[in-house]
């Protein structure tokens, strides 16, 4: 401050500083030394040093990406997703995981450990599991326990669950091999074809076979009878 300028404020700029500590709210103050000056009256004047609050901004969550839902197959696709801590953590913490359909699909891990020296993101693959029935795209989903942890920032925390869906491969039915091209003869010669179902069925499913003109030709057995075991 000069004899011309005295009058004229000058501003001090506070920039907080960051650091990847979990330290909490942190207070200072800004250290205004005292003057010196040729003027006796402002040589060794000390003004109050300004009080400042830096806000922490560790805080500790658990991050679960893709947030969207998952898409595996009963064809053996198979996807994954990312479990993250935001901050170290002081102590380790665990989480369970476990899928809420499990003839759907499962999980490649059931309990993720994170500790003080090994927080890194940990990757989870989910895989669809096969079944004969046709019975839909289903959904379900991976289940997150709330973590547990000597950590009190990270105890109880509750992450994202992860939805899922397994894609039905099964289509019901009937297919017959060949079907077409048969040949008998009026000396008795015969010939066959067999039925099958595509998918496994929720109930008995009865066919009944007939010759369309028994005077040329007849059909053995006249009912094919398919069950869940056969």
């Amino acid at each position: 401050f000069t004899t011309q300028n005295w009058h004229v404020s000058q501003q001090i700029t506070v920039t907080g500083v960051d650091d990847s500590d979990r330290d909490g709210d942190a207070s200072y103050s800004v250290e205004v030394r005292a003057a010196s000056s040729n003027d006796p009256l402002y040589n060794a004047l000390d003004a109050a040093d300004p009080a400042v609050l830096n806000i922490d901004d560790e805080t500790p969550a658990i991050n679960v990406t893709p947030s969207s839902t998952l898409v595996v197959g009963e064809d053996g696709t198979a996807t994954s997703f990312d479990v993250s801590l935001t901050v170290q953590p002081t102590s380790d913490v665990t989480v369970l995981l476990f899928s809420s359909a499990p003839d759907e699909g499962i999980v490649s891990a059931d309990t993720l450990i994170f500790s003080p020296t090994d927080w890194a993101t940990k990757t989870v693959t989910i895989t669809g599991i096969d079944d004969s029935f046709d019975d839909g795209d289903v959904d379900f989903s991976i289940i997150i326990s709330p973590a547990t942890s000597d950590d009190p920032g990270y105890d109880g925390l509750i992450p994202n669950d992860v939805p899922v869906q397994n894609i039905d491969d099964d289509d019901a039915g009937i297919s017959i091999f060949p079907n077409g091209g048969l040949t008998t003869s009026e000396s008795g010669t015969t010939d066959s074809a067999d039925v099958v179902l595509t998918s496994e069925p929720t109930g008995d499913v009865t066919i009944n076979v007939s010759s369309s003109n028994v005077a040329e030709g007849t059909v053995s057995p006249s009912t094919l009878t398919f069950s869940a075991a056969n």
